[in-house]
C-alpha cells in the first residue's frame, strides 16, 4: 500500500502488476527520472503490520537498493514510533545503512519555562489571549505528563485545545480548554484527566485505552516480527 501511494506522488504511467516488487521497481526508475535525491517515507513503522511478511522483505530489500544503486543513489528518511527500530532491527544489512536520530522527551527543567511564550505566540496568531491558569509551572507538567513527554503530543494538545477555545468562542485559552480535548481524545473522565485530576502525577496516560494500550500495541509487534521471521525470509 505504501509504495502505491509513494507512486500518487511520482507519476509512473501504466503499471504491468499490483506487485510490490515490481511497483518498487517503478519507484526506483521514476525517482531516476525525475532527478529525485531524497524520499521520505512517514509511519515506516506500519510497514511491520503487514500481513504478509514477503512484503516487509521487500519494502526493506527495496529501500537498500535505492540507496546503494550504482546509477541514481536515493537517500530514503524513515521517520515513525519506536516500534520502527524493530523493523530496521529485522535487516542487519539496513542497521549498517542507517544513521538513527531520536528526538528526546520533553524536560520541565529544560523546556518547561518556555511553555507559556510558545502559547502566548500561537493563542496571539488567532487573536486569543492566555488565561492565568496556562501559564504556571503546575500546568506545564500536566501538560508535559498528559502528553506523555513526547514533543509531538505536546504541540497536538496545544494546537487542538486553541481549536477548543475557538469553537466555543472563548476570548482567552485557558486549562479547560486542554482538558475537554484531552476528554475527547482518550476518552477520560475527570478523575483520570491530567489536566483535572489532584494526583495527575499516577496516571498512566498511555493505558487509559487497554485495548490501545501499550501492552496491546507490543503484543502486536511481537507477533508481527514473529511472522515475518517465519514467512519474510
Amino acid at each position: 500500500l505504501r509504495t502505491h501511494m509513494t507512486l500518487t506522488l511520482i507519476p509512473y504511467g501504466k503499471r504491468k502488476s499490483g506487485k510490490s516488487d515490481e511497483v518498487w521497481e517503478v519507484v526506483a526508475k521514476q525517482l531516476r527520472k525525475r532527478e529525485i535525491k531524497f524520499v521520505c517515507l512517514d509511519e515506516c513503522q506500519d510497514l511491520i503490520f503487514n500481513q504478509n511478511g514477503r512484503e516487509i522483505r521487500l519494502a526493506l530489500s527495496a529501500m537498500k537498493s535505492l540507496m546503494n544503486n550504482l546509477t541514481w543513489p536515493v537517500n530514503v528518511v524513515m521517520t515513525g514510533t519506536h516500534e520502527l527500530v524493530e523493523l530496521v532491527n529485522l535487516d542487519n544489512q539496513l542497521v549498517r545503512r542507517v544513521e538513527p536520530i531520536e528526538i528526546p522527551k520533553v524536560s520541565f527543567a529544560t523546556e518547561g519555562g518556555g511553555v507559556p511564550m510558545v502559547l502566548e505566540h500561537l493563542a496571539g496568531a488567532v487573536s486569543l489571549g492566555l488565561s492565568e491558569d496556562v501559564q504556571t509551572s503546575d500546568f506545564v507538567m500536566r501538560l508535559f505528563h498528559a502528553a506523555a513527554y513526547e514533543q509531538g503530543l505536546v504541540f497536538e494538545f496545544k494546537k487542538k485545545a486553541i481549536r477548543v477555545c475557538l469553537y466555543r468562542r472563548d476570548t482567552h485559552l485557558a486549562v479547560a480548554h486542554f482538558a475537554a480535548y484531552y476528554a475527547k481524545r482518550n476518552g477520560a473522565p475527570d478523575g483520570l484527566n491530567p489536566f483535572l485530576a489532584p494526583k495527575f502525577e499516577d496516571l498512566d496516560v498511555q493505558r487509559l485505552l487497554p485495548a490501545l494500550g501499550p501492552d496491546a500495541h507490543g503484543t502486536t509487534i511481537q507477533r508481527a516480527v514473529s511472522r515475518w521471521k517465519k514467512v519474510g525470509k
